[in-house]
């Protein structure tokens, strides 16, 4: 189904997004503007990869969107669906729709627990000549952060891990074993790579801020 579910809380304490409204202080001065959803076409379906609470498939919804949510945790699908949304169980990996049959799509920070690579591939697949797909992901001062200004020490061994991981990704094409190697982060080398392969262009970065000039949110905005 996919290397990691779609959303996740390593060590049971919830990660930020990209663009959400934050829980504390620690990363509000950090996190990238909301999502633009006029970029979509109106009455056009748009795919919410890892929707999570459906807060996202609300905002494409008031903007004309036919929005529908992907998720892995049931939990949070009955949920979304509890308030009106079409919501699909299934993994990144392996979207549950026909090639070219989506407008757009939203993926907010949802890549780093997948195997990036078939991510982007099926974002490349399923989205159709003309559409658009906002993409947020996590860069090197994510973890540089909670390596060096953690909130709780156990983010301090969580971005180590993520660190070493993407190292050893990057360096033998490989991860850690077991839990080591649930979380990547992204660069925009590698991203650019995985677009030309899967057929998207690259159209536009959204704005963040950098940790030790090191990006801590990337969001990309990419046509097919």
């Amino acid at each position: 189904m996919g290397f990691r579910a779609l959303t996740m809380a390593p060590l049971s304490v919830p990660e930020p997004s990209a663009g959400s409204i934050p829980r504390d202080p620690y990363w509000s001065s950090y996190l990238t503007p909301p999502p633009d959803m006029t970029r979509y076409q109106q009455g056009g379906i748009v795919l919410d990869v890892g929707c999570g609470n459906g807060a996202q498939l609300t905002h494409l919804r008031n903007a004309g969107c036919r929005a529908i949510g992907l998720e892995l945790a049931p939990v949070a699908a009955r949920a979304c669906r509890s308030i009106g949304h079409s919501v699909i169980i299934a993994s990144a990996e392996r979207l549950p729709f026909r090639t070219n049959s989506c407008q757009g799509i939203l993926c907010k920070v949802v890549i780093p627990y997948t195997d990036e690579r078939l991510a982007i591939k099926e974002i490349g697949r399923v989205l159709a000549t003309g559409g658009v797909a906002l993409l947020y992901f996590h860069g090197l001062g994510y973890s540089l952060r909670y390596l060096l200004k953690p909130d709780i020490w156990k983010r301090c061994v969580y971005a180590a891990r993520t660190i070493a991981n993407t190292a050893m990704y990057r360096l033998l094409g490989r991860r850690l074993p077991g839990f080591l190697g649930d979380t990547l982060f992204q660069s925009e080398a590698r991203l650019r790579r995985y677009y030309c392969s899967a057929g998207l262009t690259f159209d536009s970065a959204i704005p963040s801020r950098r940790f030790l000039g090191q990006p801590v949110f990337i969001g990309h905005v990419v046509r097919k």
